[in-house]
């Protein structure tokens, strides 16, 4: 006769079955088996594992794939304990990137794509292509302001994901800085002698009075060429922190100018048919040789009716910016007398409001330069006024009476006899 055994299951006896995530992301999954039953092999979605940048493909007993592998959905009678790996491929089309930004300095961000789980080297600015004038690179930092992470160039990092550096900078205090005045289509320049300047020195705006632009009137500065209104004015401060370029405002002036020729007691007219004028337009003084004057002779034009000798800023055939209306007078000199004043010669004028040393409009005000041509030949040579030839002569005579009394005081006192 033929016995068999007989069988119950003891249900406390059990194998495992651990799936480890092998370089993915998730706990061990660990299911249990009772001996001689069947295992359908996990998916890796059923183990809860996820590996960026990977696909995951299947299961191995080696953790680096070297024995046994097998396919999830599988069935096993697992005879003992088992451990199965999870085996990934790389997915190239999956990449972190670390973006390098130059944070005040000049340049594009600059981007590198690194495999995740690989290492990748942290980038010199030089590899960024960034530059700050004024400033020395440090390294970077995962922080705009510098108050997280810092990375040094040539370091090595394995990024667990997308990553932002930010450029540091420190201040280069040997840079100097400069300001240009640009004249905007205006004529004439302005230059700023006392710079450079220190990062952060305060800058005394320079006075644009001197420039020209026929037709309008300076008003003021600006850092933006295209402004219709000034932003700076002569003797206003800022402080500088990088090289700066101011450029002239003006505004536009549609008045019209005159030149009147007057001939001051003489007879004859002297018409300027060239105006009127525009603000800032050249004018050429006229010549007065044609005026007549009884013992007297023409030597130039003053604004000052009364003056004794012509102003050379007005000389005949010489030039000077109007801003106002003017009026010119003949000036005059007697025939009996040779002089040194002078008609014609070389002399500037802006014609504008104020004060010459005749007494009249101010052709020179300091600060106002003027922009006047000199007239092209000799000097004239024309006589001094009568007035100096009087004072000349009353002084002679004044000196030879004191002369006299000092004598006859000395002869007194000597006792010497007088004649």
């Amino acid at each position: 006769m033929i016995l068999y055994a007989q069988w119950t299951r003891d249900t406390s006896v059990k194998y495992t079955v651990t799936y480890k995530a092998n370089g993915g992301i998730g706990t061990d999954y660990a299911v249990e088996v009772l001996p001689e039953d069947n295992h359908t092999i996990a998916s890796v979605d059923d183990a809860g594992f996820t590996r960026y940048g990977f696909t995951f493909t299947e299961w191995n007993a080696d953790e680096n794939g070297g024995g046994q592998n097998y396919s999830a959905g599988a069935e096993i009678t697992p005879t003992g304990d088992m451990i199965l790996y999870a085996q990934w491929t790389r997915d190239t089309s999956v990449k972190y990137t670390v973006t390098y930004k130059a944070n005040g300095g000049i340049g594009t961000d600059y981007i590198a794509e690194v495999l995740p789980e690989e290492n990748h080297t942290i980038a010199s600015v030089d590899d960024a292509g960034f530059a700050r004038y004024g400033f020395t690179f440090t390294e970077w930092n995962i922080d705009e302001s510098g108050g997280g992470q810092n990375y040094s160039s040539g370091t090595e990092i394995t990024p667990t994901g997308d990553m932002i550096l930010y450029a540091q900078w420190t201040r280069d205090t040997s840079v100097k800085y400069t300001v240009t005045y640009k004249a905007n289509g205006g004529i004439g320049t302005v230059s700023d002698t006392l710079g450079p300047y220190a990062y952060n020195a305060v800058v005394t705006v320079l006075d644009g009075a001197s420039l020209i632009k026929e037709g309008s009137k300076f008003i003021g500065w600006s850092k933006d060429q295209s402004a219709a209104a000034a932003d700076l004015n002569a003797g206003d401060t800022f402080k500088i922190t990088e090289d700066t370029e101011l450029f002239a405002v003006y505004e536009t002036d549609s008045g019209q100018y005159t030149v009147t020729y007057n001939s001051n007691g003489g007879t004859g007219t002297v018409e300027d048919t060239a105006g009127p004028y525009a603000y800032n337009a050249e004018v050429t003084v006229l010549d007065g040789k044609d005026l007549v004057k009884e013992d007297e002779i023409f030597i130039g034009w003053s604004t000052n009716q009364t003056a004794f000798s012509a102003d050379p800023a007005y000389a005949s055939g010489g030039t000077f910016r109007i801003r106002e209306n003017v009026e010119l007078f003949a000036i005059w000199n007697s025939t009996d007398h040779p002089s040194t004043g002078g008609g014609s010669g070389t002399g500037t004028a802006t014609v504008k409001n104020g004060t010459d040393d005749n007494g009249g409009n101010n052709p020179n005000i300091p600060g106002d330069p003027g922009t006047s041509k000199p007239p092209e030949g000799p000097d004239e040579t024309p006589n001094p006024p009568k007035a100096a030839s009087v004072i000349i002569l009353l002084f002679l005579a004044a000196v030879a009476v004191f002369v006299f009394n000092v004598k006859w005081e000395y002869d007194e006192d000597q006792d010497v006899p007088k004649e």
